[in-house]
């Protein structure tokens, strides 16, 4: 199966030959092409990036509330937080900082 290529020439890089072959009719070795990420495949991986990020954060955030919630008077005292100030921690959703 004979695929087309793009090579650089003297029509500009628009002029398109089979791959494997030059003007001159010998063979080449043919080489595997990897396909080039335009705009909207970078910013499709920029955004699958952002989301992976924000859900690492939030999960983090509740795996930290839930740790301060098993703390007792003694450690919530040695970290500087009253019972108080671990309740309104705990209390909040975990998208919220």
């Amino acid at each position: 199966m004979n695929t087309i290529i793009r090579k650089p020439g003297p029509f500009g890089s628009k002029a398109a030959f089979l791959a494997g072959s030059d003007r001159s009719g010998s063979r080449q070795m043919e080489t595997s092409r990897v396909p080039r990420v335009g705009f909207v495949g970078r910013a499709i991986k920029d955004i699958g990036k952002t989301i992976w990020t924000v859900l690492l954060r939030w999960q983090e955030r509740e795996e930290m509330r839930s740790r301060l919630a098993d703390m007792d008077d003694r450690i919530l005292k040695d970290v500087g937080l009253t019972r108080e100030d671990l309740l309104r921690e705990i209390a909040k959703p975990f998208w919220r900082p």
